[in-house]
């Protein structure tokens, strides 16, 4: 994505995807259209390993006969143990909105992220 001059890019992380989305409507209320939505998270998503990019396992034991499946990695998380300490997501907050709009409609788009819980 280039931004064309006098654009700016407004990163915004959520604790929640409710708080996220609401965010997101009010914006869409007054007049913003350039959001997105993405749920950042710590596992792969499953179909990203083709014939041309192999598995973990496969690139660590340089090999291409290894299991391709994630879930020996998903059994591998700290909480499947009962040793994590709960539901973490990667910094707390893995909703991130991201937004473009006009230089002078930052301030308002920024302040309006924040009421709703929004790390700028």
């Amino acid at each position: 994505m280039q931004l064309q001059p006098g654009e700016k890019l407004i990163m915004a992380y959520f604790p929640s995807d409710t708080q996220a989305n609401q965010a997101v409507e009010i914006l869409k209320q007054k007049g913003y259209t350039d959001i997105q939505v993405d749920q950042i998270t710590r596992f792969p998503k499953s179909g990203m390993y083709n014939r041309t990019n192999y598995s973990l396992s496969s690139k660590v034991l340089d090999t291409t006969a290894c299991d391709r499946s994630l879930g020996s990695l998903m059994a591998a998380d700290p909480s499947v143990s009962g040793m994590g300490t709960g539901y973490d997501l990667p910094g707390g907050t893995p909703f991130l909105v991201s937004l473009v709009t006009d230089e002078s409609k930052v301030q308002e788009a920024v302040q309006i992220l924040k009421d709703y819980g929004a790390t700028v």
